[in-house]
């Protein structure tokens, strides 16, 4: 703690510290006080004090340049009475007189203007659909009379929209193989298999389709039973359920997951054969292997003030983007790059 600002009597004595290193980027920022103030005494006694009004501030500035307007100044009390002495006398603490009262002359009202648009800012994606923007400013402020620049201080729009993120593939699948041999010579079954030809990227076409099939021989659809296969009771094949769906066969750069299913009744005695595929695929893990390190938007430091849309309104002034996020880095928002404050002007 410093020094008590009184030798004798009530006063006062602070004390300070200082940031000794700012945050870093996601970091937390410092919120308590810098400084502390707290009433002290002094050694000495200082017997007998009578209270005493300090000297009166200078006018502050007028509310109006014409027409009409108000200035204040203030004082405070300079020594409290100490030891029993006389209080202050009753007066006032704040004077308020007026000021600019001559007449406002409407011959040279000045309106605010606008500069120039800024020129688009970057998109905020190289590919995918992003924003851009571009601003103006005030480059004429309205005088007392005049009046405030109308219109968007910013506009936004889309950008990148039908730029893919990767050259676009689709996917194909290889011809159907030969049917295999029957698999009995009554009520039997055969198949024939293909595989993924090519995997698709980006916004390619997907695979669909099954990867396995099967038909029933002996006999086939609309032909009759062969010699020697007994007569009996009907029965129609029965597909079992899906199994769960594999795990992909790569983490990146396009792979494929299947599920099966068998056939838990074969068809018998002229029933009704099984349609449909026992193996489905479906593509998986299409992003692109060994992409940079993510990296964050970060915002440029904010441009001077902008001139005041007319005295007592407001100013605002801007940031631009520095660095665009990449490779999946966390974007800026945009509703942050400007700010609005108080005009120091006042009519």
């Amino acid at each position: 703690w410093g020094a008590c600002s009184s030798s004798c009597g009530p006063g006062q004595h602070s004390r300070s510290r200082h940031i000794i290193r700012l945050r870093s980027l996601h970091g937390l920022g410092c919120t308590l006080e810098l400084g502390m103030t707290e009433h002290c005494e002094g050694d000495m006694d200082c017997g007998k004090l009578d209270c005493v009004w300090g000297d009166w501030s200078e006018w502050s500035g007028c509310t109006c340049s014409c027409d009409g307007g108000q200035q204040t100044r203030t004082r405070h009390v300079a020594q409290a009475p100490a030891g029993g002495g006389l209080p202050c006398k009753e007066s006032d603490k704040e004077q308020i007189a007026p000021c600019n009262t001559q007449k406002c002359s409407l011959t040279n009202c000045r309106d605010g203007q606008w500069g120039d648009w800024s020129e688009w800012s970057g998109c905020s994606v190289s590919c995918g659909g992003g924003v851009t923007f571009r601003r103006r400013r005030v480059e004429v402020m309205a005088n007392h009379c005049g009046s405030e620049p109308l219109g968007k201080n910013s506009e936004i729009r889309y950008c990148h929209v039908g730029v893919p993120c990767s050259r676009p593939i689709d996917c194909e699948l290889s011809e159907w193989e030969s049917w295999s041999a029957c698999s009995g010579t009554c009520d039997g079954l055969r198949h024939r298999a293909r595989v993924v030809k090519t995997y698709g990227r980006g916004t390619g076409a997907w695979c669909k389709g099954g990867l396995r099939e099967t038909a029933p021989c002996n006999p086939a659809e609309q032909e009759a039973a062969p010699e020697g296969c007994g007569p009996g009771p009907a029965k129609d094949c029965v597909f079992g359920e899906w199994e769960a769906w594999k795990e992909c066969s790569v983490t990146c750069g396009g792979g494929e997951h299947t599920r099966s299913r068998s056939i838990t009744q074969h068809a018998e005695n002229g029933g009704l054969a099984c349609e449909g595929p026992l193996k489905e695929i479906s593509e998986c893990a299409r992003q692109s292997c060994g992409d940079p390190e993510p990296k964050d938007c970060i915002f440029a430091e904010w441009q001077e003030w902008g001139a005041c849309g007319k005295c007592s309104g407001q100013r605002k002034r801007f940031r631009s983007i520095a660095q665009y996020p990449e490779a999946g880095g966390k974007e800026c928002d945009l509703t942050n790059t400007q700010e609005a404050g108080q005009c120091p002007r006042k009519c």
